[in-house]
C-alpha cells in the first residue's frame, strides 16, 4: 500500500468508501452486514487505514455498519476524522459548522 502525508497521519493512498454498501433486496437503508464486514477485512487486509461514511449514507446505517466492523479491530481513535456538521439538538436541527468543533476531543464533542 502506498502511504501519504497527512498533517500528522500516514493514510493510505487508497481510501474505502461507505456511501455504497452492499444492501438486502435493493433497500438502501438495510445494509448486508456480513457483506459490508468481509470488504472492510479485505481492506484492512490491504493496508487501508482511510474510511469515508457519513450520517447521509443508507439512511443513517452506514456510519453504524462501519463502526461495528471497524470496532473489531484496534485503531487510534485520535486519528477519527470527521467532516459533517455536528447537530446538538436533534429536535431543532441546530448544527454548527466544523470549525466551531476543530481541536476538541471527540469524547467532549458527543457528551
Amino acid at each position: 500500500m502506498i502511504f501519504k502525508a497527512f498533517h500528522n497521519l500516514e493514510l493510505s493512498a487508497l481510501g474505502f468508501g461507505a456511501m455504497r454498501l452492499p444492501v438486502i433486496n435493493g433497500d438502501d437503508s438495510q445494509v448486508d452486514e456480513t457483506a459490508a464486514a468481509r470488504m472492510v477485512d479485505r481492506a484492512m487486509a490491504a493496508g487501508i487505514n482511510y474510511y469515508d461514511t457519513a450520517w447521509g449514507y443508507h439512511g443513517g446505517n452506514s456510519e453504524l455498519v462501519l463502526g461495528r466492523a471497524l470496532g473489531r479491530y484496534p485503531w487510534d481513535k485520535s486519528a477519527l476524522v470527521y467532516t459533517n456538521p455536528i447537530c446538538v439538538d436533534d429536535v431543532q436541527k441546530l448544527c454548527l459548522p466544523l470549525s466551531t468543533w476543530r481541536g476538541t476531543p471527540l469524547r467532549q464533542m458527543m457528551g
